[in-house]
């Protein structure tokens, strides 16, 4: 199978399998409350990439030096964001129906240059519209008459910037540690927090969990074990803006699912402000150098002839 044939397969395979984990997070809190089931989801993936850690090939091992301190301390730090992110989308999903939830979610792209520009970093002059292109798409999904906006809305946006905040550590930490063992140890982190939370507010039933059972291991395992597993395969030499564009197609998938199996379906108002979304999360993630590369060189090739 062609190398580039085979990473785009996956990369789709891993978007619909994320966009579909957003109708079982939903049916999965029938039985359990949003902290409960994230430490459900939190120990299955990490007992899962624990045991891809025990028996992965040589060919899935990192081929740069890998500081075993740097890992720990990495997946501590990186738990904690996604103990944040991820029980702010949980709860989220307990207000608004999956479709709105995964294009909401999906704002991390856009956020996270945002995030880069206090810390120093300058981004894209492209960044400006993609936020412009945002707040328009979010006026239409979230805000309602009376200029009212869904609590299931802001906890979702807030979410978000976790996210981002998330895959920004994560790109601090990743170049000089395990990645597999990093991610194994933030989903330990993240379930221990999120048990921590759960003993306090909600009602920890292990009959509530076992029901919950076909939704935690869609979650847990599919999603965010062999999801995770699956795209860094895919990603592996190959364009990483094509790698996270296709990606990007989770939250239309999460629109469908929605629709199809919950039939939750977006208004024609909401329709629009996802739509928007999604063209400003694609525009954020689409490196402009290389099209003025593109451009200049075939510009060049014209004056040649």
């Amino acid at each position: 199978m062609d190398k580039n044939f085979r990473s785009v397969f996956f990369l789709g395979l891993t978007s619909i399998i994320w966009g579909l984990a957003f109708v079982f997070q939903s049916t999965g809190m029938d039985h359990v409350g949003p902290y409960t089931y994230n430490f459900g989801r939190g120990l299955l993936a990490g007992l899962s990439l624990l045991i891809l850690i025990l028996v992965r090939p040589k060919s899935m091992k990192e081929n740069h030096k890998v500081d075993k301190k740097l890992t720990v301390v990495g997946g501590i730090v990186i738990g904690l964001c996604l103990a944040v992110g991820q029980n702010l989308q949980q709860l989220g999903i307990v207000y608004t129906d999956v479709g709105k939830a995964g294009f909401l979610t999906t704002l991390y792209i856009v956020f996270i240059p945002i995030l880069y520009l206090f810390l120093g970093k300058k981004p894209d002059r492209k960044v400006f519209l993609c936020v412009l292109l945002a707040v328009v798409g979010l006026y239409f999904i979230s805000i309602k008459e009376g200029f009212v906006i869904e609590k299931g809305d802001i906890l979702l946006i807030l979410g978000a910037i976790g996210y981002a905040v998330h895959i920004m550590v994560i790109s601090y930490y990743s170049p000089n540690t395990d990645n597999v063992m990093l991610s194994c140890i933030q989903f330990f982190v993240y379930s221990i927090i999120s048990l921590i939370i759960a003993l306090f507010t909600e009602d920890v039933t292990l009959s509530g969990i076992w029901d919950a059972r076909t939704s935690l291991l869609y979650t847990g395992v599919l999603s965010s074990a062999v999801g995770y597993t699956i795209s860094i395969v895919a990603l592996k030499d190959f364009d990483a803006t094509i790698g996270s564009l296709i990606l990007s197609l989770e939250s239309i998938v999460a629109a469908i699912a929605g629709a199809v199996l919950l039939h939750q379906f977006l208004t024609p108002r909401e329709t629009v402000g996802c739509a928007i979304v999604f063209i400003a999360t694609i525009l954020a993630q689409i490196d402009t150098s290389k099209i003025k590369e593109f451009l200049a060189k075939k510009k060049e090739r014209e004056l040649a002839e």
